[in-house]
C-alpha cells in the first residue's frame, strides 16, 4: 500500500510492504539441526518527505520505521533471511538538480 500527498513544493510518502506466510528451509552444519520453520506474515513501513527550493531538494525517511525483524536467526545460513534482520534506518540530504 501507498499514500502519497504533494502540497506545492513538498512530497510525503508513506508506504507498507506485506509479506504472506512462507516456508524457509535451515539447513544447520550440526548435524540434526535441520528443520522448515513456517514464518508468520508481516508488514514494513517506510516513509519519507522532500522540500523543493528550486534547483534544490532537501529530504528525510526512514526505512522499516517500526523495527520489524526476524524473530530467528542462523548466522551459519546465508540463506535463512526471510525478513528484516536490522531495526529501522534513518535517512536525510540534499540533492541539486543540474540542467
Amino acid at each position: 500500500m501507498k499514500i502519497e500527498y504533494a502540497p506545492h513544493n513538498w512530497n510525503l510518502t508513506i508506504y507498507g510492504l506485506y509479506q504472506g506466510k512462507s516456508y524457509i528451509d535451515y539447513i544447520s552444519e550440526v548435524e540434526n539441526n535441520s528443520k522448515i520453520k513456517e514464518t508468520d506474515p508481516y508488514m514494513t513501513f517506510n516513509a519519507s518527505i522532500s522540500r523543493t527550493f528550486g534547483k534544490v531538494r532537501l529530504y528525510a525517511g526512514g526505512k522499516n520505521i517500526f523495527s520489524y525483524i526476524q524473530d530467528e536467526r542462523h548466522l551459519d545460513d546465508a540463506a535463512f533471511l526471510y525478513a528484516p534482520v536490522y531495526g529501522a534506518l534513518y535517512y536525510a540530504g540534499i540533492s541539486l538538480r543540474i540542467n
